[in-house]
């Protein structure tokens, strides 16, 4: 890493790319017709995680639900890469 930079700013500039990559996949998909190939490529993507089934704890007196997914989708990938280029020039 440069000197000055620290973890946090990349692990921003990163997030913010695949943030901004994922909202352009949405925009495009929208504007384009429901049953066309780029469409799905940009708005459909593969789930990591468990969405549908969290993990239970059940303490008696508390019940306590947790999980996380995670959508990958062309679109953000490919913010992923522009941010990724982006911090190579910063």
């Amino acid at each position: 890493m440069a000197e000055g930079k620290s973890f946090w700013f990349y692990f921003m500039v990163v997030i913010v790319g695949v943030v901004l990559g994922s909202v352009v996949g949405q925009v495009v998909g929208k504007l384009l017709p429901a049953d066309n190939m780029i469409t799905d490529l940009f708005v459909k993507g593969y789930s990591i995680g468990s969405p549908d089934q969290p993990a239970a704890i059940d303490l008696a007196f508390m019940k306590i639900w947790i999980g996380a997914s995670l959508k990958l989708t062309l679109s953000s990938v490919v913010g992923f890469i522009i941010a990724l280029l982006i911090m190579k020039k910063i």
